[in-house]
């Protein structure tokens, strides 16, 4: 039986989303600030293994900050009949903001900074008579990259390190939301479904609103 819990450590200090199986810590998430100290929070929290045979060793360091109640993990009745009965193209976003593999960081930032979007697909090939997806430089893929210090006239492809994920437009988006939560996708690159080619993205928070007005 798994149950939820928030443990603090001493005299106020990091707070710890933890997993419980049977009384044994099997995954944790923190560090955490004191504003996530919130069950509506805990189905966004990154659940991890790592840190949690390190919690079970010195959970007698810990204070009980406070339990989780048992509904607070149960899904949502209306969420996943609301996603299974809208297909993809309905939610996502129309057009694809693309760029060759040959452009710069800087030219994929200005797109960014002056379409206002958070994702450019990388689409073409070194070949003029061929064609295809080669990744998505994300707006942290291009953070990433200048904090790692690279130029801004480097290649973009060098930088898109989102894994491209693709779906078909006539899927539900409840299937959208499992291939979202499998490759932990933020944009998925929504394709035609005779042709293959992308028409579209759809991105988490397309997903939120679909389930705000199904609500």
């Amino acid at each position: 039986m798994k149950e939820h819990e928030f443990w603090r450590e001493p005299a106020g200090g990091h707070v710890y989303a933890v997993e419980l199986e049977d009384g044994i810590v099997s995954a944790s998430c923190g560090p955490l600030e004191t504003g996530d100290i919130d069950e509506r929070f805990l189905a966004t929290f990154d659940y991890s293994q790592d840190q949690a045979a390190w919690l079970e060793e010195h959970r007698a360091e810990f204070d009980l900050y406070r339990p989780v109640s048992p509904h607070a993990f149960r899904p949502d009745p209306v969420a996943q009949p609301a996603l299974a009965l809208r297909p993809v193209s309905t939610a996502m976003h129309p057009g694809v903001i693309t760029c060759h593999p040959g452009a710069t960081l800087r030219d994929v930032a200005r797109m960014m900074a002056n379409i206002g979007i958070h994702a450019v697909v990388v689409w073409g090939d070194a070949e003029e008579d061929a064609e295809g997806a080669w990744g998505i430089v994300s707006d942290l893929d291009l953070v990433s990259a200048a904090a790692r210090g690279e130029t801004l006239a480097g290649l973009a492809v060098g930088a898109a390190q989102t894994e491209v994920v693709t779906v078909n437009g006539g899927e539900t988006l409840l299937h959208a939301a499992h291939l979202m939560e499998q490759h932990r996708a933020t944009h998925l690159v929504v394709v035609g479904e005779t042709h293959g080619r992308p028409i579209g993205v759809l991105s988490t928070l397309d997903v939120a609103r679909a389930l705000a007005r199904a609500a």
